[in-house]
């Protein structure tokens, strides 16, 4: 395979600032693509969704174990149709460590369905203050203003995860919580085999 570089850099780029970038007419509405934190916030979000197809391996491996062949039945599995044909074979009583473990399967689901399907966005905001003209401004002069009269102030980046605000340590705990999971599903497995 030839060897190809991203147009935009190793990052995930929304539609609507590629819409902006390719057509001018639109970069007004739009504005220029603005990365700042996403490209962090969805890296965190790819190893979410990595991470969650090592608990659908085990999930697949405890479903074979408890009925041979079932896999067969569909050509393809999602997170979600593994948890509750696992959940439904296992006989798991109420407050027993096997319901606590799928609970914790079933919070981790959850939580890579927003991750993986949701829509991430970025937006920054600068508080504006005005320039405090001279001579406490170094870029002012007597006879004229600085070109930072209108941008100076502090910039602000609020991230949206589906329209809910979400930051850096909300995605690490939700990859805390998939890691959580693996370990549940293997120690699901672990008892199946002793």
């Amino acid at each position: 395979m030839a060897k190809q570089i991203p147009y935009y850099g190793e990052r995930v780029v929304k539609a609507d600032s590629v819409l902006a970038d390719m057509h001018e007419e639109y970069r007004e509405e739009f504005g220029r693509p603005v990365h700042g934190n996403a490209t962090r916030l969805n890296h965190l979000r790819g190893l979410i969704v990595a991470q969650v197809v090592e608990v659908d391996i085990v999930l697949k491996s405890v479903l074979h174990k408890i009925e041979p062949g079932i896999l067969a039945t569909r050509s393809w599995w999602t997170s979600g149709a593994l948890y509750h044909q696992t959940k439904g074979k296992l006989s798991a009583a109420k407050g027993s460590s096997t319901a606590g473990h799928l609970k914790v399967i079933k919070d981790a689901v959850e939580r890579r369905n927003m991750a993986a399907h949701g829509s991430l966005d970025v937006v920054v905001m600068v508080d504006r203050v005005p320039c405090p003209g001279f001579p406490d401004c170094p870029a002012c002069s007597e006879d004229a203003a600085c070109s930072e009269r209108d941008l100076r102030g502090e910039q602000y980046e609020y991230a949206y995860l589906n329209g809910k605000g979400v930051t850096e340590a909300d995605l690490i705990a939700d990859l805390a919580l998939q890691q959580d999971a693996l370990r549940a599903a293997v120690q699901i497995w672990i008892d199946l085999h002793e």
